[in-house]
């Protein structure tokens, strides 16, 4: 539909597989941010308009930003910049409903360091003209995740709690 898209993976049977639907494929990670095709990498994204960072932070914090925001950041055309987040920012509300307004609290390693990737992309976001827009992800279910995979895989957990409820989003909803 007149789209130029873009994107990376970390295995090399992915990156052929999306290749072969079209779409630019790189290998990345913060273990190889200049590995295989490095700089085509740059040159797609020193000419995006439009970024979309799904890349989950780690200990030392977001390997996109981390590897790319120099770039990113020189990119005039950069109309719009998006960052796929958890709810695990909100922490353990203890049973409390939460929404987009409820402040960050987390709780855990893992939503720590989500908090701390979303307030660096809002300061990117900030710093180079169009709004980083957040997308917080509850339980994402589909294909291979859903609770009898788990059962499966001997990896699914029982929650018993009065009036707990779940947020969850299919898989095929956030894209």
């Amino acid at each position: 539909e007149g789209w130029d898209v873009a994107g990376t993976c970390r295995r090399a049977e992915n990156q052929a597989s999306l290749w072969g639907a079209g779409i630019k494929a790189y290998l990345f990670d913060r273990d190889r941010p200049a590995d295989d095709g490095a700089a085509e990498l740059v040159e797609s994204l020193a000419v995006a308009t439009h970024v979309l960072s799904a890349i989950p932070p780690d200990e030392a914090g977001d390997p996109v930003l981390d590897g790319c925001a120099d770039v990113l950041g020189a990119c005039a055309g950069l109309e719009w910049a998006g960052y796929l987040s958890a709810t695990s920012v909100y922490g353990d509300r203890g049973g409390a409903w939460v929404d987009e307004t409820t402040p960050v609290s987390p709780t855990g390693a893992a939503g720590r360091r989500r908090a701390a990737a979303e307030a660096a992309w809002q300061a990117f976001g900030t710093g180079v003209g169009p709004n980083a827009h957040i997308f917080r992800l509850a339980g994402i279910y589909g294909p291979g995740r859903s609770v009898l995979d788990g059962i499966r895989a001997g990896t699914a957990r029982r929650i018993v709690k009065a009036g707990h409820g779940y947020s969850r989003i299919h898989v095929d909803d956030i894209v």
